[in-house]
């Protein structure tokens, strides 16, 4: 008889994130159902948005509950509501202190900062919620998961602001002599949110709008335009978020592939003449916020609409140049934004509350 060895496995639930994600879930789902029994939607209409929510609500409340940190035999799996990163134990360097902003940004809880070879940190809050100091519970687990795999996790359980961590320097960063680089992502939080929200707030405009202003229209349209109508914006919808969140920047040994909303860039190595700072397309705290500039031998610079940051990573600045420096590229990164024109973010926030007071007007 052939004995299997049943592999380890310890799961930490992030908490906070599990309330959250189910209240709001939730509280939408409420939204929902009270808009389509208290609007004149016809039978057909109501049946169709709510299946439809009833599948998003599903979805959200599987995913919410699914936050948290995996440790295994394999490495780290760490599951947020939108985005799940893997891990493999070669790729971690240490486990540290972190924090995170909860009660909108006016106090610090505890989190794990996962630090990757690569310089990238992924810090994920983990045991209790809106604690300042962990459960001793959680630390211990976290702990056994280090010492068992051989992983550094100097951990006091209390959070740490980022300026208070060590410095990476060059002997921290993973410099193969053979073989594949393993692959530098940059992908910003805030810029992929505001996409996200962006495409959410239009596509309530294409639903509830014509309801709202053309209501006798809308009567005599039939059921099965509705349902394609209203596929079409759930699909584009599902489309954008999907887009928005996965805004960034990859770097591989193929070359760079820097995703935007609209368009995806894949440029290989050759074509490359430096890296450099650049400016975000949207205004971090009132003014520029910096993104990496991608320039070409033809001239054109292609700019990382999801690095954009007010003030950027020192990991991200320090994974960058490391990979510039193994690919022989200039890369003259101060951290400082370029000056750039915002004229057509204003002039399509304007274009937007221009239609929102147009939707508050009378009915026709």
């Amino acid at each position: 008889m052939t004995s299997q060895v049943k592999p380890t496995v310890t799961t930490i639930a992030n908490w906070q994130g599990r309330i959250v994600t189910v209240c709001f879930a939730f509280m939408v789902g409420i939204g929902v159902v009270a808009a389509a029994f208290g609007s004149s939607m016809s039978p057909p209409a109501r049946i169709t948005s709510l299946a439809v929510a009833a599948f998003a609500l599903t979805w959200s409340l599987y995913r919410g509950w699914r936050i948290g940190a995996r440790f295994d035999d394999h490495g780290v799996t760490v599951r947020k509501f939108l985005r799940t990163d893997r891990f493999g134990w070669p790729e971690v360097s240490r486990f540290e202190d972190g924090r995170v902003a909860v009660d909108a940004g006016r106090r610090w809880a505890w989190a794990l900062d996962i630090v990757l070879h690569d310089g990238r940190i992924i810090t994920t809050p983990l045991g209790r919620p809106l604690k300042e100091l962990t459960s001793p519970k959680t630390l211990s687990m976290v702990q056994q998961v280090a010492a068992s795999h051989e992983i550094p996790a100097e951990l006091t359980g209390q959070q740490t602001a980022p300026h208070d961590r060590p410095r990476i320097d060059d002997s921290q960063i993973r410099r193969p002599a053979q073989g594949p680089e393993v692959p530098i992502v940059v992908a910003e939080r805030t810029p992929r949110w505001e996409a996200i929200i962006g495409t959410v707030i239009c596509g309530g405009i294409a639903v509830f709008a014509p309801p709202y202003k053309f209501p006798h229209l809308v009567k005599h349209v039939p059921v099965p335009g509705v349902v394609a109508y209203l596929g079409l914006i759930a699909a584009t919808t599902i489309w954008g978020c999907s887009r928005g969140w996965r805004m960034g920047v990859r770097m591989d040994d193929f070359g760079i592939t820097v995703r935007n909303y609209f368009r995806t860039y894949r440029i290989g190595w050759p074509e490359v003449l430096r890296l450099a700072d650049g400016a975000g397309p949207v205004p971090e705290g009132g003014r520029a916020g910096w993104a990496l500039s991608v320039v070409l031998h033809g001239g054109q610079a292609v700019t990382a609409s999801g690095t954009t940051r007010l003030a950027p990573r020192r990991e991200t600045l320090t994974a960058i140049g490391h990979v510039a420096e193994v690919r022989a590229i200039p890369a003259d990164l101060t951290g400082v934004a370029t000056k750039r024109s915002f004229r057509v973010f204003y002039l399509a926030g304007a274009a937007l509350l221009a239609v929102l007071s147009w939707i508050g007007g009378s009915s026709s």
